[in-house]
């Protein structure tokens, strides 16, 4: 790999966790989302990091409310009918 390769690797690296959330929530341009898409498939720190930012939204989107989605109040009533 070259001293410019690796240089642009640094850069994507923090590219890529600067704006992990903005990726996943469809936030970013078609080049930042291909920049953070190339990048995680040459870097397996970023991979892990997406990855496990989608598991956690997911979790985050199943406790939310039946009502209106709040998802203080899905913890709540969770906690409740658990207790």
């Amino acid at each position: 790999m070259s001293l410019l390769d690796r240089l642009r690797f640094r850069r994507d690296h923090r590219f890529t966790m600067a704006h992990a959330h903005e990726y996943l929530d469809g936030e970013l341009d078609e080049h930042g989302r291909e920049r953070i898409h190339e990048h995680t498939g040459l870097c397996p720190e970023c991979r892990h990091m997406i990855a496990t930012l989608r598991r956690t939204l997911r979790g985050l989107a199943g406790l939310r409310g039946p009502e209106d989605g709040d998802v203080a109040l899905g913890v709540i009533a969770r906690l409740r009918d658990e207790g």
